[in-house]
């Protein structure tokens, strides 16, 4: 039916017993990851198959669909995340980003990135860069201030889409 490939390994589908396929439709699958906890290994599972009437990619993925380099990171350590999956990180741009990062990571991505155009922040939690009351950066889940300025020619200029994370409490300012 369909591969997918997850960390370089690649899964395969075969399609389920009770399901048609229709000329000229749509063939939707939602797909459930999980990373087993003590093998570390990937177990995916068919949740569901449907049919629906064909839509363009502009309408069913709102002209948004793109590939994702997906990195799990420490706070401090996104620079050698990406490069432990082998990527150069000044040729990103798409990212996703799972784990924790902090406000060292958000100036290497605005300082360091320059073809990011996508990021996915959506499952990552925010790590506090100081305590509170010591600054700006000083709680947890917190946008640090000047994260993505792109003023006068500084910071990322080719960041024009991103998924907040889920967890966020504040953004600092001119981020």
């Amino acid at each position: 039916l369909f591969s997918i490939t997850i960390g370089g390994t690649p899964f395969k589908f075969s399609k389920p017993a009770a399901f048609e396929y229709k000329a000229g439709y749509m063939m939707n699958f939602s797909i459930k990851v999980d990373k087993q906890e003590v093998s570390g290994q990937y177990k995916l599972t068919l949740v569901s198959a449907s049919i629906s009437e064909w839509e363009s990619d502009l309408v069913s993925h709102n002209a948004t669909a793109k590939e994702y380099i997906v990195v799990n990171s420490t706070p401090g350590k996104l620079k050698d995340a990406i490069a432990a999956i082998g990527k150069d990180y000044e040729k990103v741009k798409n990212l996703k980003i799972t784990g924790e990062i902090n406000s060292e990571d958000f100036y290497f991505m605005r300082d360091h990135m320059p073809k990011l155009s996508a990021l996915n922040l959506k499952e990552v939690r925010i790590k506090a860069s100081c305590k509170p009351g010591e600054g700006e950066e000083g709680y947890d889940d917190q946008i640090p201030g000047s994260a993505f300025y792109s003023g006068e020619g500084d910071g990322n200029e080719s960041l024009n889409r991103i998924i907040l994370p889920d967890h966020l409490r504040a953004i600092g300012g001119n981020a």
